[in-house]
C-alpha cells in the first residue's frame, strides 16, 4: 500500500505543514507524455524533494515515456504540457502557469480515507521547466493539498 504519510498533516523541518487530500493505494506510473519536454531527472528532482520533505521515500513503479498518452488510466501520474492555464497570484494578476487533476475513490466502509486513482499534472510550455511549479504540480499528484509549506502555498509563485 502506497501511503505517503502516516497522518493527514505533518511538518517539515522548518515547521510548514502539509497536508494531505490523498494518498496512492499502490505505486502509480508515472508516464512523461509525448507532447511534454520535462525529462527524467526533473521527475526524478522531484521523488526526492518530497522523499525529504515528508521523511519517507516516494514509491512508484517507474518513468516512461508512451508513445501516447490516455490520461485516465488508474495507478498512473501523467506529465502533460499541452494546456495553457491562467492562474491568479495574490497580487491579482495573472500567470501562466500549471495544474493538476486528481481523481479519487474511497471505499465505503472509510470514506474519511481518499484514494488517487490517477493524475494530470498539466504544465504550461511557458513554466513547465520552473522547478517550483513543477514541485507544487508533483506535490498535488502525490496527494497535497495547499498549504503553508512554501511549495504548497496557492499563492507562491
Amino acid at each position: 500500500m502506497f501511503l505517503l504519510l502516516a497522518s493527514f498533516f505533518i511538518n517539515d523541518s522548518f515547521g510548514h505543514e502539509i497536508n494531505q487530500k490523498y494518498t496512492w493505494e499502490t505505486y502509480p506510473k508515472i508516464m512523461i507524455c509525448p507532447d511534454s519536454t520535462i525529462k527524467k531527472s526533473e521527475v526524478e528532482n522531484a521523488i526526492a524533494y518530497w522523499s525529504e520533505e515528508l521523511g519517507s521515500k516516494v514509491k512508484y513503479s517507474g518513468i516512461y515515456f508512451p508513445k501516447s498518452c490516455s490520461l485516465n488510466k488508474e495507478n498512473t501520474i501523467y506529465i502533460t504540457e499541452s494546456f495553457t492555464i491562467k492562474h491568479t497570484n495574490k497580487n491579482g494578476g495573472t500567470n501562466i502557469l500549471a495544474q493538476t487533476y486528481t481523481a479519487s475513490y474511497h471505499y465505503s466502509d472509510d470514506p474519511s480515507v481518499n484514494y488517487v486513482d490517477y493524475a494530470i499534472i498539466k504544465l504550461s510550455p511557458e513554466r513547465a521547466h520552473d522547478t517550483k511549479v513543477f514541485l507544487h504540480e508533483f506535490g498535488h499528484a502525490l496527494g497535497l493539498k495547499h498549504s503553508n509549506h512554501p511549495i504548497m502555498d496557492a499563492y507562491y509563485f
